[in-house]
């Protein structure tokens, strides 16, 4: 199976596991869509011209977290997606061009997500799990 394959299919299963923080927009043809769990956190999104800046509280028991991203369709705005540890940022990836797979170890502990999107048509699939 190919590796963006493995993580769209890991982040929809995320998705649907009934996890307690969610958020759910479908407009216009966009859906973000987030959820967030103990030792869980799945984005994804499928957008046109789609604008949002969300931050993502979250909650990790070990030390390493382990990172799933992609990013398909890519053909406009901006975008970036943050991982820090209270006020120390842990990982930054700007998702402005078509990633096949990022698939890396994040030392340390996060607390919040920070997702933002601005006039953004593509696909993006995150996944930080234990």
């Amino acid at each position: 199976m190919k590796p963006i394959t493995t993580i769209f299919i890991s982040a929809l299963l995320l998705l649907y596991a009934g996890c307690s923080n969610t958020t759910d927009v479908t407009n216009n043809n966009n859906i973000f869509s987030t959820r967030s769990v103990n030792d869980t956190l799945s984005i994804s999104a499928v957008t046109t011209n789609y604008s949002v800046n969300q931050d993502l509280e979250m909650y990790f028991s070990v030390d390493t977290v382990k990172l799933l991203l992609g990013v398909a369709g890519y053909s406009n705005g901006n975008g970036n997606f943050k991982l820090y540890e209270d006020t120390t940022l842990l990982y930054s990836k700007d998702l402005n061009t078509n990633i096949q797979s990022v698939q890396q170890l994040i030392p340390g502990k996060p607390t919040k997500a920070n997702v933002t999107l601005s006039n953004y048509k593509g696909t993006v699939s995150i996944s930080v799990t234990q």
